[in-house]
C-alpha cells in the first residue's frame, strides 16, 4: 500500500559516490527536502539530517562488506508513506526514506569521451511536475525508450513553448556564436545540482532563455549535465552531426573544472 508503488507519490535523488565519497550530497538533500515541502509530505522535519544518515549508513555498509573506497551510486527515495487506496493522501501518512546502491552504469566513461547521440521526443515533454525530482517517471522513461528503439543514446523533451527543456535525465546546454546557453528554470524542466555549478563555473556566464531545434542546428557545440556524469558531449542530433563531430573546447573545459571541483 506504498503511495510510491501504487502512484509514484515519492521523490528521488541520485548521488555519484567517488572514493567513497558522496558528491553533492547536501544539495540534493536541499532539493529533496524543498520538493516535500511544496508537495506537503508529512513527517520530514529532520529529513536533511536523515538523508545524511541514511546515505553515510549504506557507504559504511558497502565499505564493510564489498569494498573500500567504493565507486557508484547512492540512490534516496522519499515515499510519501503507506496509507488506504485513493489518490487523495491521507491526514496520518509520514513519509519514509529508502537509500539504494548501484554499482558505476557501465557506460559511465564513453558518455563522458567520446559523447552521446540524442533525439527529440517532440510529443513529450516533462509536465507541471518536472521541477521536482519525483518517482512519476514515466515520460522520461518513455522518452529514452522510443530513443533507444530509434539507435540514439538519448532524448530531448519539448518544453512546452515550441523549444526544448533538457534531456530524459540531464540539463541541456548549447555553445551558440561562443554563448554558453540553457533553458530557464521557468520552463518544465528539473534545475539540476550539476546545472547550477556550471552556472556558477562557466567563465564567461551561461544565458538563460529557451533553446529551440533550430537553435541546436546552429550551436558549435552541446553538451548534458548531471549529478552522475557530470558533463556529457553532444556529438550527434537526430542523425546531424554537431560541429565537427568532436568534443568541442568549451564543453571539455567546462567538464574538466566540474570534475576539478567535485574531486
Amino acid at each position: 500500500m506504498d503511495r510510491a508503488a501504487l502512484y509514484g507519490d515519492a521523490l528521488f535523488e541520485t548521488i555519484r559516490v567517488a572514493a567513497g565519497r558522496s558528491i553533492e550530497l547536501a544539495a540534493h538533500l536541499e532539493r529533496m527536502a524543498r520538493s516535500a515541502r511544496s508537495l506537503s509530505y508529512r513527517g520530514i522535519d529532520n529529513l536533511e539530517n536523515e538523508g545524511r544518515e541514511a546515505a553515510y549508513g549504506l557507504l559504511r555498509h558497502i565499505e564493510e562488506r564489498h569494498a573500500a573506497h567504493p565507486e557508484g551510486i547512492v540512490r534516496l527515495t522519499l515515499s510519501r508513506g503507506a496509507g488506504d487506496w485513493g489518490f487523495a493522501p491521507g491526514e496520518d501518512l509520514r513519509a519514509h526514506l529508502v537509500a539504494h546502491w548501484f554499482p558505476t552504469p557501465a557506460d559511465f566513461e564513453s558518455r563522458r569521451t567520446r559523447g552521446v547521440r540524442v533525439w527529440i521526443a517532440e510529443v513529450l515533454a516533462g509536465g507541471v511536475f518536472a521541477s521536482h525530482k519525483t518517482a512519476s517517471a514515466l515520460v522520461y522513461v518513455e522518452a529514452r525508450r522510443r530513443a533507444r528503439a530509434l539507435g540514439f543514446d538519448d532524448a530531448l523533451l519539448e518544453d512546452g513553448e515550441g523549444g526544448l527543456a533538457e534531456a530524459s535525465s540531464a540539463n541541456l546546454f548549447a555553445v551558440i556564436q561562443q554563448r554558453i546557453v540553457t533553458p530557464p528554470t521557468r520552463l518544465p524542466l528539473l534545475p539540476g545540482i550539476a546545472r547550477r555549478r556550471i552556472l556558477e563555473i562557466a567563465p564567461a556566464g551561461v544565458e538563460e532563455r529557451p533553446l529551440s531545434a533550430t537553435d541546436l542546428d546552429r550551436a558549435s557545440e552541446a553538451f548534458l549535465t548531471n549529478s552522475v556524469y557530470g558533463v556529457v558531449p553532444i556529438v550527434e542530433i537526430r542523425g546531424r552531426t554537431l560541429g565537427n563531430g568532436s568534443i568541442g573546447a568549451v564543453t571539455n573545459s567546462l567538464s574538466e573544472a566540474l570534475e576539478a571541483l567535485w574531486r
